[in-house]
């Protein structure tokens, strides 16, 4: 049995006009590599290449997208396991330090801003990965809400910022599986 999260899900008006400034561009820069004053100018190899690229970017913007929409987190007696794009991981109850958990806002507690990506998307409305924060600590973020940030430090020398829909309740229930 589990107690499964919804991410708040990120605003689709900026995910709408980065994903479609990111497949805009690398088409018309195709589009204008092939086609000059009417006359091929490019290798259909080259061209095919640069097709399976933009397919490829499409897929993982598609997949990151979705994850800022729809991730979740879920609590069980394994742990706390994120699921989402390609961060998503089983993290063990006790590697958490559940006690310190608690809400934060990051226009307040501006030392845990995210700072610098080390891996991971930062996108305007969602982040995900590792960063680094203002206080130089390092995080794994699942973040859309900069208001109501569940803060939950590690044994393993990191900590989770986390978006979850319903952040006082998932407190508690990870407390209560804590027990």
């Amino acid at each position: 049995m589990s107690d499964d999260f919804r991410i708040v899900p990120a605003s689709a008006r900026w995910l709408l006009i980065i994903g479609g400034i990111a497949i805009l561009i690398p088409f018309t820069i195709l589009i204008s590599l092939f086609i000059v004053d009417g006359k091929k100018v490019m290798d259909p190899l080259a061209v095919s290449i640069l097709i399976a690229s933009m397919l490829l970017l499409a897929g993982v913007l598609s997949v990151v997208f979705r994850s800022a929409r729809s991730a979740t987190f879920e609590i069980s007696s394994e742990g706390l396991r994120l699921k989402g794009d390609f961060f998503g991981r089983l993290i063990p109850l006790a590697t958490l330090e559940i006690e310190r958990g608690r809400i934060i806002d990051l226009s307040v507690d501006k030392e845990f801003k995210p700072r610098w990506k080390t891996c991971g998307s930062s996108f305007p409305g969602y982040q995900s990965g590792w960063f680094r924060l203002k206080n130089k600590e390092k995080a794994l973020l699942y973040l859309t809400d900069q208001k109501k940030v569940v803060h939950l430090p590690t044994k393993k020398g990191y900590c989770l910022l986390l978006s979850p829909a319903n952040p006082e309740r998932f407190l508690e229930v990870l407390k209560r599986y804590r027990l």
